[in-house]
């Protein structure tokens, strides 16, 4: 008996670092949804189009998650949520160098929606992941600290997506870059393995961050 109180201050660490790597996927969503609509007369003056014309680069954004977030799950099934959050990082910030780089309007929106890709596939698998992984007694801190960081991309993106294109409104994409490379690092550090993505409920088998 005297291992158990250790044992459980390690799981409750991989849990704290298997949703903070979550939560770092979860806050490029809302983050990269609001800090856009605050530099949108920038990107239209710079692109020479209408105002009226950028808002597909918000609305693609936005459809796109909506009607992908379900099939990445069922993805993240088959080929193991592990592997698809990493993939999903690396795309998101290849997305957001392309969406950086864009000298139309157009190439803009489908750099957005391969965003949104990106994206749909972040957050079903990073939710199911911590379903999956953590035993159900212990998700209450974890998920609370995921839904903070969507709090916090939600209410930040019009605060730093002002504060960047005060400068330059393509900072709003590579600002992306650092997050996904921390998020990367720290996803591949601590998500469990593909062999816990079917049901099981224990992160014994979780890469320790020690």
């Amino acid at each position: 008996m005297s291992g158990s109180p250790r044992r459980s201050r390690e799981i409750e660490q991989r849990g704290r670092w298997l949703a903070a790597s979550v939560a770092l996927g979860n806050l490029l969503v809302p983050l990269n949804s609001t800090m856009i609509v605050v530099a949108l007369p920038q990107v239209a003056r710079d692109l020479r189009v209408d105002v009226g014309a950028t808002s597909w680069i918000v609305t693609s954004y936005l459809i796109a998650m909506a009607a992908l977030q379900p099939i990445a799950g069922r993805i993240g099934d088959r080929l193991g949520r592990r592997n698809l959050m990493l993939a999903a990082l690396v795309y998101f910030a290849l997305a957001s160098l392309g969406a950086a780089a864009s000298s139309s309007i157009v190439l803009l929106a489908v750099f957005r929606i391969n965003q949104a890709v990106a994206a749909a596939a972040l957050v079903p698998n990073g939710l199911g992941l911590l379903r999956e992984a953590i035993p159900s007694g212990r998700r209450g801190a974890e998920f609370g600290i995921v839904s903070a960081a969507t709090a916090v991309g939600a209410t930040a993106g019009p605060l730093v997506g002002g504060f960047l294109a005060a400068f330059d409104w393509r900072w709003i994409f590579l600002v992306n870059l650092p997050i996904c490379a921390t998020g990367f690092a720290l996803s591949w550090r601590v998500l469990p393995s593909s062999s816990l993505r079917r049901g099981s409920s224990s992160p014994s088998d979780a890469p320790s961050t020690s």
